[in-house]
């Protein structure tokens, strides 16, 4: 399971929406965006984290964590539930 936050593009070229895709082997289970609105120039790719620069640097990158957090540990519990198959 892959957890990647990127700006999603708007109609102004130089700000993107914060958004996240969490895909597994391939396959996306899931794209969410939040309302927050981040100029490009301070938005770090490879990091997937604001650059410190931006005044709200630290609030936007505890949201970033913290959604990382509860995805994985959804994720943890549950691939923790047995497989159960049904047959007929």
């Amino acid at each position: 399971m892959t957890i990647s936050f990127y700006l999603r593009p708007t109609k102004d070229p130089e700000t993107g929406v914060l958004a996240y895709c969490i895909t597994d082997g391939g396959k996306v289970l899931q794209r969410r965006s939040y309302n927050l609105r981040i100029n490009n120039r301070y938005w770090n790719k490879k990091n997937q984290r604001v650059e410190e620069q931006h005044a709200d640097s630290n609030f936007i990158n505890s949201i970033i964590q913290e959604s990382t957090n509860v995805i994985q540990s959804f994720m943890k519990k549950k691939n923790d539930f047995p497989k159960i198959r049904i047959r007929s």
